[in-house]
């Protein structure tokens, strides 16, 4: 069953939980890690330290992709 966060449904790629590593990031969107990195350092994408490791809110991600939706 389709899972939905924030009343958002999450497509079946994406995991279902409400912080993703950077590499999740990555393969979601199909881009490399080092791009989730720089968009995190220039301020394109929020990012959160938890006990030293780096998260990202699935809907910080949908926030990217909106404006590419059709």
């Amino acid at each position: 069953f389709p899972v939905t966060i924030s009343g958002q449904q999450i497509p079946e790629n994406l995991p279902k939980k409400n912080l993703l590593r950077p590499d999740e990031v990555a393969k979601y969107l199909s881009i490399s890690v080092k791009t989730v990195y720089t968009w995190i350092s220039t301020g394109r994408l929020n990012a959160y330290k938890i006990n030293g490791t780096v998260r990202i809110k699935y809907e910080d991600i949908t926030d990217i992709i909106k404006p590419y939706e059709l």
